[in-house]
């Protein structure tokens, strides 16, 4: 036998009870850690153009100049939470956050920043769940909707290069101006 595999023996027949014990769970460990769903983590962020079509829901036609923002409000997990997240933007703040109005054609783009995180498990995905898309319309009164329900793959906005909203509004029967 050679002489290194006599010496790891006699080592082996001097090891403590504790010893086995702290190399048992050490090697527990790493077991659980390649068989679990443990996986790394990349975040950044990706610049997209969200592109809001604004509409009159009774004639089909485009509204111009309605205020349009895209404003990060979190993901709501009731529907009283969601009335309290659209209730945030009354009309009277519009000019706190950056907005652009429509177009003839009822189009607004506007450059938002999503962050993105990806893993060896899923691909990449932008943070679009937790933003909102908020409109005012002389006439239309305002409304506040999710940008998306789920965040959307980076890819396929790096694909499209745009991120596309389309919201209807109804005449308010009372004037907003």
């Amino acid at each position: 036998m050679p002489r290194f595999a006599e010496k790891l023996l006699e080592r082996l027949g001097r090891v403590t009870i504790a010893e086995w014990i702290v190399t048992v769970v050490i090697i527990g460990i790493l077991i659980a850690l390649l068989l679990s769903n443990v996986y790394s983590v990349g975040t950044g962020e990706i610049d997209v153009a969200v592109r809001v079509l604004v509409f009159d829901v009774t004639t089909s036609q485009p509204i111009e100049n309605a205020k349009v923002a895209i404003v990060w409000g979190g993901w709501p997990h009731s529907q009283g939470e969601v009335r309290e997240l659209a209730g945030r933007f009354p009309d009277a703040d519009f000019e706190d956050f950056p907005y652009e109005e429509t177009q003839a054609d009822g189009s607004a783009s506007i450059a938002v920043t999503f962050a993105t995180n990806s893993s060896t498990r899923n691909p990449g995905r932008a943070d679009t769940s937790n933003y909102w898309v908020v409109i005012s319309a002389n006439g239309y009164g305002m409304m506040t909707t999710p940008l998306r329900y789920e965040r959307t793959f980076t890819q396929s906005l790096l694909d499209s290069g745009n991120l596309f909203v389309t919201v209807g509004l109804y005449r308010a029967s009372v004037p907003t101006d």
